[in-house]
């Protein structure tokens, strides 16, 4: 671009007029509004290398996350998506608790095993998240449905670490009574009961990963 216009290069601020100047260079006034020029590195080859980059690393991190699914035998228990974040694995079997309280009522024992290995063996981070029943009271006194599903979240947590998990890999939501199971047909018992539960989520980043520093304005 800059050899195009015989290094009369866009300043910031300046836009280009229609038609060119006598001495057949592009002439330019002042824009109105400021403006930002579109970043010219960006049409380098190292910049495109860079665009095309990002896009190979999400198709590898899918094919790796498949790869380390099928050979832990999570593959048939698991939910894989793609996303504008990366690509997110959701365990079909969740961890369900006894009303009230975080022990638990129901749990794939063949499946934690599995999630354990996959964890132990591979370098991906997971997302414990715990939920509640909506207006759950709690066995324990001062224990509301946000504390509720932390302390089910933390438990699970908890769980892991004493199978070797690292905990550093991990992630520990709460939302509480404010995403509750509301399936259609089913009733009021049966979706408090499948409310009352614990979700994982496997990752190739944690939320404290860097990422890409921009300008803030």
């Amino acid at each position: 671009i800059r050899n195009a216009f015989g290094g009369n290069v866009l300043k910031k601020g300046e836009v280009i007029q229609l038609g060119r100047s006598a001495d057949n260079q592009p002439t330019m006034v002042e824009s109105a509004s400021p403006v930002k020029p579109f970043p010219v590195e960006f049409l380098t080859s190292e910049g495109m290398l860079n665009k095309h980059e990002i896009n190979r690393n999400s198709t590898e991190t899918l094919n790796l996350m498949k790869q380390d699914l099928e050979s832990t035998g999570l593959a048939d228990n698991s939910n894989v998506y793609e996303e504008k974040e990366g690509i997110k694995v959701v365990l079909k079997d969740k961890i369900y608790f006894k009303k009230g309280s975080t022990s638990i009522r129901n749990i794939s024992i063949e499946v934690f095993e599995k999630l354990v290995k996959i964890l132990n063996e591979r370098n991906w981070v997971i997302f414990i998240k715990g939920h509640s029943s909506v207006n759950e009271k709690s066995d324990l006194p001062g224990v509301d449905t946000y504390l509720l599903s932390s302390m089910r979240s933390m438990a699970v947590m908890k769980a892991l670490v004493s199978k070797g998990v690292d905990s550093k890999r991990m992630t520990v939501v709460s939302y509480g009574d404010s995403r509750p199971i509301n399936i259609q047909g089913q009733s009021k018992v049966e979706n408090q009961k499948l409310s009352r539960r614990v979700e994982i989520m496997i990752r190739k980043r944690d939320l404290e990963s860097p990422g890409h520093k921009v300008d803030a304005y």
